[in-house]
C-alpha cells in the first residue's frame, strides 16, 4: 500500500470563495490588569498560492503603530494552521482595514488574540471551501477494458491530460486523491494487466 493513498494522508486545505470582513475588540480588566485591542481586517481569494499574504504593513488611516501590525500577522498565522473547519487555510490575501489601541493597555498578546478572532470571523463570512488534494497518475488498460475504465474515471472526476496507445492504452491525468483510494484494487479485479502508475501527490 502506498502510504499517501490511505485516508490518513488526505491533506485537505481550506480557502475562500469571496471577500469577507471580520472585526473584533477586547476591552477588559482582570485583577488590576487592563487589556485593550481593536482590529478590523478583510480577507479575499488570492490565486496562485496556497499560503497567506498580507498587504503593506500600514493601515489606511494609520490608526495602528507599525509594531502592532506584526502582532496582528502573528495572531492570524497562529490560527490559519487550523482554519474554522479544522484544515490549514491558504490562498488568502489579508488586508488590515483599521483598528485602535491604548498606550498602556495594548500588548502583543492581546493584539495577537484579537487578530485571531477577527480572522476566524472574516473566514466564515467569505464562503469558505475545502480544497481536496490531487494526484497525477497514468492508467494502463488493455483495449477491451477501455469503455468500462473510462466510465469509471469519469465518475471519479478524472481530468485527462494525455492519452497514447502503445502495448496498452495509457490514460494520463489528474484526479482527486480520495478518488483513487480503492481504484488500484478495482482495476486489478478487471484484469491483472490493468495498472495504475503514480507520481507524487499534486496540488489542490
Amino acid at each position: 500500500m502506498i502510504p499517501w493513498l490511505t485516508p490518513a494522508y488526505l491533506n485537505y486545505r481550506q480557502s475562500i470563495h469571496s471577500k469577507g470582513i471580520g472585526e473584533q475588540q477586547i476591552v477588559r480588566q482582570t485583577g488590576g490588569v487592563a487589556e485593550y485591542a481593536h482590529v478590523k481586517l478583510s480577507v479575499e481569494p488570492l490565486a496562485g498560492t496556497i499560503g497567506i499574504k498580507f498587504t503593506e504593513n500600514v493601515t489606511p488611516d494609520r490608526t495602528l503603530p507599525r509594531e502592532f501590525l506584526s502582532y496582528l500577522e502573528m495572531g492570524v498565522l497562529s490560527v490559519s494552521k487550523k482554519g474554522p473547519w479544522g484544515f490549514p487555510a491558504g490562498g488568502i490575501l489579508i488586508r488590515i482595514e483599521g483598528g485602535s489601541y491604548h498606550d498602556l493597555d495594548s500588548t502583543a498578546a492581546v493584539f495577537q488574540k484579537v487578530a485571531a478572532e477577527a480572522f476566524k470571523s472574516a473566514m466564515l463570512a467569505s464562503h469558505p471551501l475545502i480544497l481536496e488534494p490531487t494526484v497525477t497518475c497514468i492508467v494502463c488498460v488493455p483495449e477491451e477494458y477501455m469503455p468500462a475504465v473510462f466510465g469509471d474515471l469519469n465518475q471519479r472526476r478524472f481530468r485527462v491530460t494525455n492519452t497514447r496507445k502503445m502495448h496498452f492504452h495509457e490514460i494520463e491525468g489528474i484526479v482527486l486523491q480520495s478518488g483513487v483510494l480503492d481504484f488500484v484494487a478495482e482495476l486489478s479485479s478487471k484484469d491483472q494487466r490493468c495498472r495504475l502508475l503514480f507520481d507524487a501527490p499534486g496540488g489542490i
